[in-house]
């Protein structure tokens, strides 16, 4: 495929708006019955006519919440909050953490640049660069020359002349507010966007590659590090429900312009959103005038208020409709299976998981006694595990997956509460202070919550000298009462048991 393209060889075209085309034909969200949410993205089926009632995602213009294929619970009312505060909070929830949070960048797209014709280019934003869309768009890399370089997201690559299209250009509509990281927007790389008098085509000689499939350009976040990777591939799925396409036939380029080499731990997850289960930097296209027939620029992992990196989660507020589709959606696209014996069943055990560390910090001393003491009391199925890199990482998912209460202490690890059942629970054994990091991404998730409340009943066993002024308490090692974590692990199934489902639907297989 990327040798195809490469080659300036057309290939055949895949429309990149395949689920924007055909909601089109039916303004009032026409979908059909669907067994239990579970949507096969890749089956055209379900999107066809035949409906037997009407579905929508939550975004879409007169979606109503009764019809939402993929629901949240929202907010509990505190004692004594008044109407008004607790319909903020609802408020809150829904835009900064579920499917409003789609509906802010779609809703804010406009035109930079307009089609005179069909067969013209287009350029689209979101309010502040954070998302944007191309069509024919060229793009002149001659000046990268990325071994000069270790700079990967450099901004002086595409100046004037460089980037554009031949359309109609909207002087003043596109947004010049820079962003505080490079992973927030697209206002450094494509605010030189003009008019170009050449029309970008596979026949243009100012093409040097004609690339004919549908593109997605994204800059990346830590490859190395689980919970920051998985914002890069969250706001992937965010940006393929705010442009309206969930096709995998199409290329995915790590936009990345130094030398520095990019290390990706978590390749596995890419089968998710391609066909060929990669992607390709840009660096492969150094020195040459490329053009791309559609392109999206995603999302990015540190936008403010994105997800989930700095999230606004509102207090008691828990179960993203948006969270939950992305847990069906990689469970689908990942082919996760769930091999649970009927837990609706009296002599069901809630399987628990322990998550153990084997770095130099943050580990728990006498992880052993804890272990021991919670298999004595004979009410859990109990397993620990040992997420590092020579344990596959689906099969990490896929243990994820069929666990009732996830324990682990405060790290990336904890990210693996995305894949927990909707009942499921996670017990982040001490937060090293660092209070709403995954107690958030748990609520978003739908989780219960829960961790070491009683300061007296673990102690500090060691502590790193290098970090005595700053992070202290994540560069420890501790000892924790038995008792305490028995007693907490009970507390985190009785919410695990209440929201068991009495019987296994298709949906939460």
């Amino acid at each position: 495929m990327c040798n195809a393209a490469m080659a300036g060889i057309s290939v055949k075209v895949y429309p990149i708006f395949l689920v924007v085309v055909l909601l089109s034909k039916y303004s009032d969200c026409e979908k059909p019955k669907v067994d239990d949410d579970v949507l096969d993205y890749d089956d055209p089926r379900v999107w066809t006519r035949g409906a037997q009632r009407k579905r929508c995602w939550g975004y879409e213009t007169n979606c109503r919440e009764t019809d939402r294929m993929f629901k949240g619970r929202a907010c509990v009312r505190q004692t004594a909050e008044s109407q008004s505060a607790f319909d903020r909070r609802m408020n809150d929830f829904w835009q900064y953490g579920d499917w409003g949070y789609i509906s802010t960048y779609r809703d804010s797209m406009q035109e930079i640049c307009s089609q005179r014709s069909a067969t013209d280019s287009l350029f689209k934003c979101s309010k502040d660069n954070e998302m944007c869309v191309a069509k024919n768009i060229f793009m002149d890399f001659r000046k990268m020359k990325h071994h000069e370089s270790r700079d990967s997201f450099r901004k002086d690559i595409l100046g004037p002349g460089k980037v554009g299209g031949r359309c109609k250009m909207h002087t003043g509509r596109m947004s010049t507010r820079k962003p505080g990281d490079v992973l927030q927007a697209w206002t450094d790389e494509l605010q030189n966007y003009g008019s170009l008098k050449f029309k970008p085509s596979a026949k243009a000689k100012e093409c040097d590659v004609w690339v004919e499939k549908p593109t997605v350009l994204m800059k990346f976040d830590s490859g190395v590090n689980l919970y920051h990777h998985f914002c890069d591939f969250f706001n992937l799925f965010a940006t393929q429900h705010a442009n309206g396409s969930f096709t995998r036939d199409l290329n995915i380029i790590m936009w990345h312009t130094g030398a520095t080499p990019y290390f990706d731990m978590f390749k596995e997850v890419w089968k998710a959103f391609s066909l060929t289960g990669m992607y390709k930097p840009l660096t492969d296209y150094d020195g040459k005038r490329v053009c791309f027939k559609d392109a999206v620029f995603t999302l990015g992992a540190r936008m403010p208020l994105g997800l989930f990196y700095s999230t606004p989660i509102p207090e008691k507020c828990s179960g993203s409709g948006l969270f939950k589709a992305f847990h069906r959606h990689m469970a689908h696209r990942l082919n996760l299976t769930d091999d649970r014996p009927d837990i609706s069943h009296p002599s069901y055990k809630l399987r628990v998981k322990f998550m153990a560390r084997k770095t130099a910090w943050r580990r728990v001393v006498n992880q052993d006694d804890l272990i021991k003491a919670l298999r004595a009391t004979k009410k859990y199925d109990v397993e620990v595990v040992e997420f590092t890199r020579e344990v596959p990482l689906l099969e990490q998912f896929n243990t994820s997956y069929n666990t009732d209460i996830l324990i682990g202490m405060h790290g990336a690890g904890l990210t693996h509460a995305l894949f927990l059942p909707d009942w499921g629970a996670l017990f982040e054994l001490y937060n090293c202070e660092d209070i709403r990091c995954y107690r958030d991404l748990a609520a978003l998730r739908g989780a219960h919550y829960t961790t070491w409340r009683d300061k007296s009943k673990f102690k500090v066993v060691e502590r790193s000298e290098a970090h005595l002024k700053s992070a202290t308490e994540k560069f420890s090692n501790y000892r924790m009462d038995a008792k305490e974590f028995v007693k907490l692990v009970d507390e985190a199934a009785e919410k695990v048991r209440q929201r068991l489902p009495k019987r296994r639907s298709k949906d939460e297989l």
